[in-house]
């Protein structure tokens, strides 16, 4: 059981207590300041039963944006941890938007009325030209990523609780989507046959495919004899560098998404998908 006592220093009380040192010598910290022996008998009460549940969380005067940049990023970057353009989107997210705003702000005193604030700010004048905010959409992304570092900040028992489950993120409305009639389709596709990645924009109409796994497609994905294409591998362009991994269902989770690798399968003629020359010159 963690010990710890209160004693008066000039006019105010102070707070002593032992840290959990695994064998080591013996460590106390203390907190002054108190106006009171109640209050400051209070505080000790909450610090020994936080000590005793393993939830105690040092005082540390880390900010928001010595945390994202120095700890939480580069865990991020750890390999096999994200795909790279889930990383550029993290990274880009939090220095353009997070860091310049509440970057100076100590990691434990970060509020949901100090998460509010930026987003209302993101919302008004967010974009990086200053031609006015942000989308509800983007600025819920935001909201995520802030999210999910907050989480590994408690993970890690560098704050007790996540503020940003207590912010009020803007709430995007349902677009309609302008989807192009069949007639719009046949004129594209007839304007476009004369292109050299005519058979990609037909793939792409006829699939649903995303770009990312049309840029990763190879031919050992079409199976003229059971007339399927399986879609294997995702390729993608993220600081003028190409990275190819496994395609991957289109899941999105609140902190930390765990996703499946099962290949998505599209049936068809793949001869008509890609175009009859193109599907010839593979025979």
């Amino acid at each position: 059981m963690s010990k710890g006592h209160v004693y008066k220093r000039g006019q105010t009380w102070t707070v002593v207590y032992d840290l959990p040192r695994e064998g080591q010598a013996r460590k106390q910290k203390s907190i002054g300041g108190f106006k009171s022996k109640a209050a400051a008998q209070t505080r000790l009460t909450e610090i020994l039963a936080s000590l005793d549940a393993g939830s105690y969380v040092a005082p540390s005067k880390m900010t928001l944006g010595e945390f994202v940049l120095d700890q939480w990023l580069p865990a991020m970057a750890a390999p096999g941890r994200l795909k790279p353009s889930t990383l550029a989107s993290y990274d880009g997210d939090m220095r353009n938007h997070i860091v310049p705003r509440l970057g100076h702000i100590p990691l434990r005193a970060l509020s949901a009325p100090s998460l509010n604030s930026m987003y209302s700010d993101l919302m008004q004048e967010g974009r990086r030209d200053g031609k006015g905010g942000l989308s509800a959409t983007t600025v819920q992304q935001i909201h995520r990523v802030l999210r999910t570092a907050l989480a590994d900040a408690v993970r890690w028992n560098l704050v007790s609780r996540n503020v940003a489950d207590l912010a009020e993120c803007p709430r995007s409305r349902s677009a309609e989507v302008d989807a192009w009639t069949a007639e719009e389709v046949q004129k594209f596709l007839a304007s476009s046959a004369s292109s050299s990645h005519a058979h990609v924009f037909r793939l792409a109409l006829l699939t649903g495919m995303r770009r990312a796994e049309l840029a990763g497609l190879k031919w050992d994905a079409v199976d003229f004899a059971s007339g399927v294409l399986v879609v294997r591998l995702a390729r993608t362009s993220v600081a003028y560098k190409v990275h190819e991994g496994p395609a991957q269902d289109p899941v999105l989770l609140p902190s930390h998404p765990s996703r499946r690798h099962h290949p998505r399968r599209f049936p068809g003629d793949p001869t008509r998908a890609i175009g009859d020359a193109a599907a010839d010159r593979l025979q």
